[in-house]
């Protein structure tokens, strides 16, 4: 390509004007890549929780007879999430599509629902369980099953809280 059509060339796509700014500004390409490998561990943090609900919730399947519906609370919400940010993932391309806008908040209310409905199960067991006695069916459930559930449920509460703490407007 000619110079003078180098100049006139508009990226289309996010990852191209980053690879031109990156172009344009290479004494700043090695904080650039830093900055790229930094998020892409972020992002592959983000996703390993919800992986490890699907994970804990297939191994601990039958391992929770104090409410049988926890080990599932896991599996749906991992993968729930999981769709959730893959389709955030698809959104961040396709920013004026409406598609994936109406899916993205249809899964968002999902997991929203889900998430609700986890808390109710988890909090109902959580003054009642025990994980020493597995004889005792009605009281036990797994130890890491039961702290995982309860765990990734306050995570879940903080980026809630987070969410819309960041989204509300203080009018003074």
């Amino acid at each position: 390509m000619p110079q003078s059509d180098m100049t006139s060339y508009v990226p289309s796509t996010k990852i191209e004007r980053v690879v031109q700014y990156v172009k344009r500004n290479s004494k700043n390409a090695f904080i650039i890549v830093l900055v790229f490998i930094v998020l892409f561990a972020l992002l592959a943090l983000i996703f390993a929780v919800p992986i490890a609900q699907v994970i804990i919730g297939f191994s601990h399947k039958n391992s929770c007879p104090i409410n049988h519906l926890i080990p599932i609370y896991l599996i749906v919400a991992g993968f729930a999430t999981l769709v959730l940010l893959i389709i955030e993932c698809i959104k961040f391309f396709y920013e004026k599509s409406t598609f994936w806008s109406t899916l993205h908040i249809l899964s968002a209310i999902f997991c929203l629902g889900w998430f609700i409905q986890g808390s109710i199960w988890i909090f109902r067991a959580k003054g009642n369980v025990q994980y020493y006695y597995p004889y005792y069916e009605s009281i036990y459930c797994d130890h890491t099953l039961f702290d995982f559930a309860f765990g990734t449920l306050f995570v879940s509460y903080g980026f809630l809280f987070g969410f819309v703490g960041n989204n509300c407007e203080y009018k003074r």
